[in-house]
């Protein structure tokens, strides 16, 4: 079952459900998408637009909840735009493609709704009905039922105003181009090897690819200088390599400056031809400056940033385990998410398990 914006999900699946299959899985030897989605769209992601359109179908008929990624809005709001031009354009429309089961779900909700509606009170049962029935037969305004907003339809412009310089809709509503990239035509995304438009989507990749290594390789040595921690000049140098290997290996152009302050060491990134600042700070953890105010702190950093990363780094099960209680009381509480971008480099020293044995 798919997670659609309407209180109705057993109504909304069942009709995309009931549309998928008189269209496509009747005769599923023969689906043709020509009719509903553009053409060169189609001819760059056939075999995937396919597979999209199998998902929808499976999904809109089992009990595990699904969620709409970017290709399936796409795709599923271009085919209710033709199901709407196929209603009006069909007489017998509403015959064919509202069955008994349709009807008896509309039913269902109507009744669910006139117990819910407050205005319902001033209209017959009857009356409320035939109102309730013509809109949920109304193709059109199923969008307003399926969808929170439609932004995978204005990528492409989005896409051409950010090349341009001109953010102002980008940034009005919100948009995140790097999670819509898929649905950009195949020559553009060829530009951006690491998938990412927005620096931070490649400053994020950089982050896990560290903290991976850190947990599964043996990266967390290379902060310790035999049985002690490194310190923070000590880091820079070391994080300064690691960071200028990553980017020539991803064959992007930015430059980064850094600095060390109170037990921090500030990366800051311009990427070429851009003008706004992305901030990594590492963070060595003062166990009295781990509260609140803290969080606030890291708030008013954000503030002169596009974008910021804080990342702890723990060389001991105290700091480890101050740094996760600290996450767990102020950042990501069982009531509220604050939207900082926290993460932890657990640098405590590994026991071979050559050294475990002889234990």
């Amino acid at each position: 079952m798919i997670y659609f914006e309407t209180n109705h999900q057993k109504l909304f699946n069942y009709l995309i459900h009931h549309f998928l299959e008189i269209e496509f899985f009747e005769f599923p030897e023969e689906i043709d998408l020509s009719w509903y989605l553009p053409e060169k769209f189609l001819e760059e992601n056939q075999e995937k637009c396919l597979q999209t359109i199998e998902e929808l179908y499976n999904w809109t008929d089992d009990n595990t909840e699904e969620e709409l990624g970017p290709f399936h809005e796409y795709i599923l709001s271009h085919f209710i735009d033709e199901i709407s031009d196929f209603q009006e354009d069909l007489e017998d429309f509403n015959d064919i493609y509202f069955d008994d089961k349709a009807l008896k779900l509309m039913d269902l909700a109507i009744q669910e709704d006139y117990k819910n509606d407050e205005d319902a009170e001033f209209m017959t049962y009857k009356e409320y009905k035939k109102e309730m029935l013509e809109l949920y037969q109304d193709v059109h305004i199923y969008p307003d039922y399926l969808f929170r907003d439609l932004d995978c339809r204005l990528i492409d412009k989005i896409y051409n105003n950010h090349k341009d310089g001109n953010l102002f809709l980008e940034k009005r509503l919100g948009i995140d181009l790097d999670y819509y990239f898929e649905l950009l035509p195949k020559d553009i995304q060829n530009q951006y090897k690491t998938g990412h438009i927005y620096l931070y989507g490649d400053l994020k990749e950089m982050i896990l690819l560290f903290q991976q290594r850190i947990e599964y390789g043996s990266l967390s040595k290379l902060f310790w200088n035999n049985s002690q921690p490194k310190n923070l000049n000590q880091i820079e140098i070391l994080l300064d390599n690691l960071i200028t290997s990553y980017f020539i290996n991803q064959e992007i152009e930015l430059t980064w400056t850094s600095t060390i302050k109170d037990n921090t060491l500030n990366f800051t990134f311009i990427k070429r031809l851009e003008t706004e600042k992305h901030l990594i700070s590492f963070q060595l953890p003062i166990f009295s400056k781990l509260t609140k105010e803290l969080r606030e702190d890291f708030f008013k950093i954000c503030k002169n940033y596009e974008h910021c990363d804080f990342i702890f780094l723990c060389f001991n099960d105290e700091d480890y385990n101050k740094v996760v209680e600290f996450i767990e009381n102020y950042i990501y509480t069982q009531t509220i998410r604050y939207y900082l971008n926290i993460y932890v480099y657990d640098l405590r020293a590994k026991i071979s398990p050559s050294k475990k044995k002889k234990r």
